[in-house]
């Protein structure tokens, strides 16, 4: 079954030309820290590209640097959390780079871990997961992906979703890398998004997922895919050895111009 892209046109451009026109500007501009030995995931924003496109560039450059296979991409729901997690149940994923297809092996590895079939009007309509993949046909157009949406958000389904990745990765390690897609506080002045989103920042470079999501229940801080960002972290206290560092932080004002009601950027990595 095909997800046809719902997006291309409005969050990104839908010209194949412009679209690898935009990724060569962006990748030519991020500035990386030194190659890591080991790449296991990112962060990335998941606004309009002209909001959002320059700041997940920098993962997505890091990532190009790696052979992966598989990308396995966690996302929330904007739709519904009436369900904990879901796999997505298309076999093929439109993009105007070319089709990217499941990986097939892996959803049926998962296929019995309490993931819920939800209706795939959830899986389609999803922007949080479509604006991740021109990125990836971009830099491999082999890849193969694996979706992962998140519906309630809370610490217990972040725990059960990093302890089957961790034996995903124990397996697949050198194969397959998790895309956590996010973004941060959303619609107050830029001065606040930066306090908070700063605050979010260094719960995620200390690996300290039990601050971050107490931090989000009292409001102190927000992200809209914050339990991906729970299960990374989560993760990362799980053998072997990863720490997560910071790529880039930005926010909407830069772009709009309004610096009254922003929302927040940010890419990481989590390596060794």
């Amino acid at each position: 079954m095909l997800r046809k892209s719902a997006y291309a046109g409005s969050f990104y451009d839908a010209s194949p030309d412009m679209l690898r026109k935009q990724f060569d500007k962006w990748f030519s501009q991020a500035e990386l820290p030194a190659n890591p030995d080991k790449v296991y995931g990112v962060i990335c924003p998941h606004a309009g590209y002209i909001y959002s496109g320059a700041c997940a560039s920098y993962s997505y450059k890091l990532l190009s640097q790696y052979n992966f296979k598989t990308a396995i991409i966690i996302h929330p729901s904007h739709r519904g959390n009436h369900f904990g997690s879901s796999i997505s149940p298309f076999a093929e994923y439109q993009t105007p780079l070319g089709n990217l297809h499941i990986d097939t092996q892996l959803a049926e590895i998962l296929s019995d871990r309490g993931f819920t079939a939800i209706d795939s009007s959830y899986h389609q309509n999803e922007h949080s997961m479509e604006v991740q993949l021109p990125f990836l046909a971009y830099i491999n157009p082999d890849i193969k992906v694996l979706p992962i949406m998140i519906g309630n958000q809370n610490d217990a389904v972040s725990l059960q979703l990093a302890e089957i990745l961790a034996e995903v990765m124990r397996d697949r390690q050198d194969e397959t890398v998790i895309i956590v897609s996010t973004d941060l506080s959303h619609y107050h002045s830029a001065k606040e998004a930066e306090r908070m989103d700063n605050k979010l920042i260094e719960y995620v470079l200390n690996s300290n997922p039990e601050e971050l999501y107490d931090n989000i229940v009292r409001g102190k801080i927000e992200a809209c895919g914050f339990a991906g960002v729970l299960s990374l972290l989560y993760l990362a206290k799980l053998p072997p050895e990863m720490k997560p560092v910071k790529l880039n932080y930005t926010h909407s004002g830069y772009a709009s111009k309004d610096f009254e009601q922003v929302v927040g950027y940010f890419s990481a990595a989590l390596i060794s």
